[in-house]
């Protein structure tokens, strides 16, 4: 997961901190959305994988990730779906 919001400073944690006091919410859907290089042809030296990896390739889709709360989820048939 990549975080745009400046606000957020690119941390996952300071995003999920507003959600957190939140006792009646269980997971947070987010969209995915998939990135490239943008035609870059060479990383430089000591840049990270998500400066280097910004472009996004079209619009966030129908595609959702989620991050759930575990007391809130039962697992199901694969990691992949939750009820």
């Amino acid at each position: 997961m990549m975080v745009t919001d400046p606000a957020f400073n690119g941390s996952i944690p300071a995003v999920l901190r507003d959600y957190k006091s939140n006792d009646k919410l269980g997971a947070l859907i987010v969209h995915r959305v998939t990135v490239g290089s943008g035609g870059l042809q060479i990383r430089m030296r000591g840049q990270g994988v998500l400066e280097t990896f910004s472009k996004c390739l079209g619009r966030p889709g129908e595609h959702v990730k989620g991050i759930v709360r575990p007391e809130f989820a039962r697992v199901g048939g694969n990691a992949h779906m939750f009820s």
